[in-house]
Order: C-alpha cells, then structure tokens, then sequence
C-alpha cells in the first residue's frame, strides 16, 4: 500500500498524517516547497507523474478552499480548486484504477430541514454548498466505482492551537476572554477529528466504496456545545450570550440546521463514534494542567 495525500497540510490532512496508522506508507502533498512533502499545485503541476514515480495505490483527496467567504471572495480560483480540478484528478485515477477517498460537505443543505440522509435532496445558496453538490453529482455519475465520497460534519480536534471551534473557545477563555456572543439558532452534528480518521483507515484498508454521510452522534446548536464545555470545567465566570447568527456572521446564507443521519456508515463498518462528554474527558486528561 502506497497512500498520497493530496492538501496534507489543512486540519484534517495534518490530523490525518499525523495518526493514521498507515504514516510508514504515506507521501504529502503541499502546495508550497516544504521539507517532507511533495510540491504540487493542483492547478499548475502534474500529477500522474507523482503517482507512476511513487507507485500510487490509494489516494486521499483533502485539498479544497473550504472557508465560503473566500471562496465567495475569489469564484474562479475557488471554482478551479473545489471543482474543475478535481474532477479531473478523479478521471485520472479513475482510469488507472487507483482507489481514493474524496470529501464533501454538510454546507451541500440549505438547512432549512434537519437529519439529512445521503439521499436527502442537496440545495445550497453558498457557493462553497454549490461547487460541493456539482461534484457530488459528477462522481454519482460513476457510480462509486473503486472510491468512497463521504460527506462530512463540521469537524474539531483536541490540539489546542488546531483553530477548531472548541480549541479556538478554550484559547479565547486561556486569553482571559469571559463573554461570548454565541449562535443558538444553528445546529450541527459535530465530528471528532480522530473518529474520521480511524473511518480513513478502515476504507482504506478494506477500499469501501460508497458514498456516505460522517457525522457525530449528536445534533445540539454552536450555543449548547459551548455550554457543556462551561459546565464540564466549571467555567461559572464565562458568559454566554445566545444569538441569531445572521447577527454574528459577516456570511449570507450560512445554513442554520446541517445536522446529519449516519446509520449508513455505521451499520456498513460497524462504527462507534465518540459521545461529546468523552470528548471533553480527554481535553480535560491533556489539559487540565
């Protein structure tokens, strides 16, 4: 097994590189010169060469503008690097018959429901939830054939300078930081960053095709998640204040309800996700000093 990673160097890339249990067959893809990864821009440079000299066998596809106002900022670079180009990266291994793994987004809803299936009809206003459902739908076209598409949840890790939503609220409270404005009226099923990464390396190893929606358990809004983490550290001097996030966000249309049903991948793998309490329980074991 020979695995490239492509965008190695986002936060679930660096996660994923950093803990798969496959690191002694990896290569990583940056789009800069860095020491330890292969250079290569997915607009400028060739990647079927990278994969004959490495003799490729498994790829996994994280490169992507994710964050919507950039890709509201700049359409046409984030339409070439969300869209353009990896359909052509996936024609490619495709034809060479190189299994891969590629992602999608809980941003393809427009959030006006709740509990969306793989099946639930995709409707998004942000650019970012378009360029996400016109991938999806090209890759429906060949009908999972040697990869797995899987549509994530809004994800979060445990290194405390990763810049994911719970780290960022505990490096705010670390900073002396005691009042929040909070979005109530927004809804998700957050996913442990460790949980999708042990999902990785089981697809990877049995090369599960498919497509499937990753998700935590659980559905609370952003206000509630950070409530629990008050409670769980007896944050009692940290206030919290519930707001409607078209107040809070400098972003239009931001879906309110993402959350996720994810019985397909559970019953197909047979997955236990990580419960939120837990998660708090090992931050508590690795911070509590």
């Amino acid at each position: 097994m020979s695995i490239l990673v492509v965008g190695a160097t986002g936060f679930i890339g660096k996660y994923f590189t950093k803990f798969t249990k496959f690191k002694s067959n990896i290569y990583k893809t940056s789009s800069k010169n860095k020491k330890g990864f292969i250079k290569f821009d997915i607009i400028k440079d060739n990647l079927e060469k990278i994969l004959t000299q490495k003799n490729i066998t498994q790829v996994v596809f994280f490169s992507a503008i994710s964050n919507p106002k950039k890709c509201s900022k700049f359409p046409s670079k984030s339409n070439k690097i969300n869209l353009i180009y990896p359909k052509k990266i996936f024609k490619l291994l495709l034809k060479k018959k190189i299994f891969f793994i590629c992602f999608s987004s809980e941003y393809v809803f427009d959030g006006y429901k709740k509990n969306y299936r793989e099946s639930s009809k995709t409707n998004s206003k942000l650019l970012y939830g378009r360029q996400k459902i016109l991938l999806e739908k090209y890759l429906m076209k060949k009908k999972f054939k040697n990869f797995a598409l899987l549509r994530i949840a809004k994800t979060y890790g445990h290194i405390i300078t990763d810049k994911s939503i719970f780290m960022n609220f505990l490096q705010d409270i670390k900073r002396g930081k005691q009042k929040f404005k909070v979005a109530n009226d927004q809804f998700f099923s957050a996913l442990y960053v460790l949980d999708l990464v042990k999902i990785i390396d089981i697809i990877l190893e049995k090369r599960i095709n498919g497509f499937f929606n990753v998700s935590g358990n659980e559905t609370f809004s952003r206000y509630v998640y950070l409530k629990k983490i008050c409670n769980y550290f007896n944050y009692y001097n940290i206030k919290l204040a519930g707001e409607n996030l078209n107040k809070l966000s400098s972003i239009n249309n931001i879906p309110l309800n993402v959350s996720l049903k994810n019985n397909k991948l559970k019953n197909k793998i047979n997955f236990k996700f990580t419960k939120f309490k837990d998660y708090l329980s090992i931050i508590k074991a690795k911070y509590e000093n």
